[in-house]
């Protein structure tokens, strides 16, 4: 795979996992607001979130194997 295609290929990558923060950021938000409005969901957001928090944690931590054999 030539340079350009795998930078494009990276880019690509960084500008999706910015989208999927911008949406976990907003998931906590409602975490930590629902709380105040004693919502029957307040919990299963809560789990939700946690999930994808870990699951973001995960795919940093296999994204930093991967730049390093890069």
């Amino acid at each position: 795979m030539d340079h350009n295609m795998e930078r494009a290929n990276w880019n690509a990558l960084e500008e999706s996992y910015d989208q999927l923060l911008y949406l976990l950021n907003a998931l906590e938000l409602m975490v930590l607001a629902l709380p105040q409005t004693h919502s029957p969901y307040a919990d299963g957001f809560y789990a939700l979130w946690r999930c994808i928090s870990q699951a973001n944690q995960d795919f940093q931590t296999h994204l930093a194997l991967c730049q390093k054999q890069a």
